[in-house]
């Protein structure tokens, strides 16, 4: 494997890369097994699961329920006894657990109908986009932005989305953009964590931003920054689009206390008004630090970004939440929703119980009827 690699993920070539680059980029998930890669001695590109060794094998074999029995198929199979028939207390018991199956059917139910709503949004915000990016990543509904190689400069782990620049690097603006146009009131939260970010020595300071613009141009962002002079602090950015197609740029700074390495931003659009928040690290509690005007337009365009603002800075950093809430959302792209599924599963397995239970229960009913009905003539025939 001593070739070179090339690559093509999210629509952008990659390479040249040596074939570590790509196992790293596989176990990462950043490079996917359909993706289509080749060696530098060919044109012919493959998908990369045909790259031998690329990827580890992790699937297992199915478990084999065939010969699974559960508790209602063992109860078919035995034989009725008269002496063993459910007296009162246990017809009265069979009706407790078959509502209490009711009660639970109902709440799953529910749970499915509401999972995705949260009391405490506003009304209006109807439909919601979510990252948790400490559990998983997903690369298809994302676009990179940042120099011509943007996988350079992030990368998947444990702790969330990592953006690092180099002091040395020539590039001073990373970012992810979730393909999504965003319509109406929202509010845009995120969740972050700083690792390294030294004050700058030039610029207009390093740091993390939300941002937003919508498709007339217009701009706002919420930021947390490392100044030159402010030191560690929060800005509220706002682009206003001139007609001579420059930016009338104004910023407001609030400056953060000590140990703040670990937060949340926070955009809110009620209107034409839009609010710009922080949240502590435990996002229970968020403190507006400005307000200012801004269209009601699509916003065509979110960033999570990392700049350094002109300066020769290092900046290490990661993104741990990305949540959307908005009155609509036009999705570029179909998520999976795995979540859901297992919720549709649940209410199926109870729904099943509780036939299963009702079954038991007229079945019982029915059977010692009969058993009562029979008795007398049992006990004539024994005297004659």
């Amino acid at each position: 494997m001593a070739d070179r690699w090339f690559c093509r993920v999210l629509g952008r070539e990659m390479g040249p890369l040596g074939f570590e680059d790509l196992v790293e980029m596989a176990r990462s998930g950043t490079l996917a097994g359909g993706d289509p890669v080749r060696a530098e001695r060919t044109d012919q590109w493959i998908a990369a699961r045909e790259v031998p060794a690329l990827f580890a094998s992790s699937e297992s074999e199915p478990a084999d329920i065939s010969s699974a029995r559960g508790p209602l198929a063992d109860a078919a199979t035995q034989p009725i006894h008269a002496a063993r028939l459910p007296g009162k207390r246990g017809l009265v018991l069979g009706g407790a657990a078959v509502a209490l199956l009711a009660i639970v059917a109902a709440f799953a139910w529910r749970l499915v109908g509401t999972s995705a709503e949260d009391p405490d949004a506003p009304a209006t915000l109807d439909e919601r986009f979510t990252q948790n990016f400490r559990e998983r990543f997903l690369p298809q509904a994302f676009e990179l932005v940042g120099g011509r190689s943007p996988l350079h400069f992030w990368k998947v782990e444990p702790e969330g989305l990592r953006f690092t620049l180099e002091d040395r690097s020539d590039l001073n603006y990373c970012a992810v953009s979730p393909r999504i146009v965003v319509k109406g009131d929202f509010e845009i939260t995120a969740g972050f964590a700083i690792l390294d970010l030294p004050k700058p020595t030039q610029g207009f300071g390093a740091g993390m931003q939300v941002s937003v613009e919508d498709e007339q141009g217009e701009r706002a962002s919420v930021q947390r920054v490392h100044r030159q002079r402010e030191g560690h602090s929060f800005s509220a950015y706002r682009g206003r689009l001139k007609e001579d197609g420059t930016y009338e740029h104004s910023s407001h700074m609030e400056p953060v206390g000590t140990g703040a390495k670990s937060g949340w931003l926070r955009l809110r659009r009620q209107g034409t008004e839009v609010l710009y928040e922080v949240g502590d690290p435990d996002g229970q509690h968020f403190t507006q630090i400005r307000e200012q005007d801004f269209p009601a337009g699509d916003v065509a365009k979110l960033r999570l970004a990392l700049q350094t603002g002109g300066s020769p800075t290092r900046g290490d950093v990661v993104w741990t939440h990305l949540d959307v809430r908005a009155q609509e959302l036009n999705r570029l792209f179909e998520p999976p929703r795995p979540s859901t599924i297992w919720r549709r599963l649940l209410v199926g397995l109870v729904a099943l119980m509780l036939a299963g239970a009702a079954g038991l229960g007229v079945w019982a009913w029915v059977a010692r009827r009969a058993y009562l009905r029979s008795a007398p003539s049992a006990g004539q025939a024994s005297t004659t």
